[in-house]
C-alpha cells in the first residue's frame, strides 16, 4: 500500500489492509450470523392458576422444612407431594424451574429461621397446612377438567 510522501513498513501495510478487510466484511458476517441463528423457543403461556401453583410450591417447600424440624419421627411427605404435583402438571422447562425455585425459596426461608421446633414453627406449619389445603382445593375445584 502506498501513501504519498510517507513510507510505511510492509508489516504495518498488511495490518492496515487486514483491518480494512475486517471492517468491510464485518457487517456481512453479522447478517450471516443472524440468518443461521436458531429461533427462540416458543413462549409457553402460563395457565390462569399459575400464581396459585407458585404459592403452593412455596408452601410445600416451607412445610418440607418445618415438618422435618417439628415432626422428626415422621417422614415428611411434602417433597414427594411436590414431585407428584410436577408430574401431574407436566410444566414446560421454564415453568418447572419456577416451581422448583419457589419450593426452594419456601424451604430456605424457614431453614434460616427455624433450626429446631418452637411454638412459632408449629404455628407456621399449621397455617401453611391450612393455606396449602385451601389453595389445592381452589385449583382443583375451579380449574379441573
Amino acid at each position: 500500500m502506498y501513501f504519498p510522501g510517507r513510507r510505511i513498513s510492509a508489516n504495518l501495510s498488511r495490518v492496515i489492509a487486514l483491518a480494512a478487510m475486517v471492517i468491510t466484511l464485518a457487517p456481512l458476517s453479522v447478517f450471516a450470523q443472524t440468518d443461521t441463528a436458531a429461533p427462540p423457543p416458543p413462549r409457553v403461556e402460563a395457565p390462569p392458576y399459575e400464581e396459585q401453583m407458585l404459592r403452593l410450591s412455596e408452601i410445600l417447600g416451607a412445610m418440607h422444612h418445618l415438618s422435618a424440624v417439628c415432626e422428626a419421627d415422621e417422614k415428611s411427605p411434602w417433597r414427594d407431594m411436590m414431585g407428584e404435583l410436577m408430574d401431574a402438571e407436566d410444566p414446560a422447562r421454564e415453568r418447572k424451574r419456577l416451581y422448583i425455585d419457589r419450593f426452594n425459596r419456601g424451604y430456605k426461608g424457614f431453614a434460616q429461621v427455624y433450626r429446631r421446633c418452637t411454638p412459632s414453627a408449629e404455628s407456621a406449619l399449621q397455617r401453611y397446612r391450612d393455606e396449602g389445603a385451601k389453595l389445592a382445593k381452589e385449583i382443583a375445584t375451579r380449574y379441573s377438567r
